[in-house]
């Protein structure tokens, strides 16, 4: 990992992620728009009767398609929490610059390749591949805290 800085840069990972988790909402808010010549009910987005609506008046491809937009940036929200822990955890207990930055970079990675698996990826046969990288995102971000609190057992 020499040719990674030895400064740690992890933390700026943090807006990165908010606004990687960010894309897939915009995406699909942009779908719906194009299928519906710009309709969108902003006072009430969630509502079941505009979800109605959609599916009434947009293809089912476009529809199926917003959908796994719309989750994939709800895990991206979802999954915040662990990834900013696991970058502070690293951090506070000074895990080596150069690990971090690699945690950061790599996580960032897997999730952009995740994000477009969940948009992309329309049969059940090949969706393992989003679950795996889910996996790998989750196993990288345990890995740092496990990591922090052992440095933590050891440091008394």
């Amino acid at each position: 990992m020499s040719f990674l800085p030895t400064q740690n840069y992890s933390l700026f990972a943090l807006p990165v992620y908010y606004v990687l988790s960010l894309y897939p909402h915009a995406y699909a808010l942009n779908l719906i728009k194009a299928a519906t010549n710009g309709q969108w009910d902003n006072a009430n987005p969630r509502s079941t009767l505009w979800d109605e609506t959609m599916k009434r008046i947009v293809p089912n491809e476009t529809y199926t398609c917003f959908e796994r937009a719309e989750a994939a940036h709800k895990n991206g929200m979802e999954n915040f929490p662990l990834f900013a822990t696991a970058l502070v955890l690293g951090t506070v207990v000074e895990l080596p610059s150069q690990r971090m930055n690699a945690f950061a970079g790599t996580f960032l990675i897997v999730r952009a390749l995740y994000t477009a698996a969940y948009i992309n990826i329309k049969r059940g046969k090949i969706s393992f591949v989003r679950s795996w990288l889910w996996g790998l995102g989750m196993g990288l971000c345990i890995s740092i805290i496990g990591m922090a609190a052992n440095k933590v057992r050891l440091s008394d």
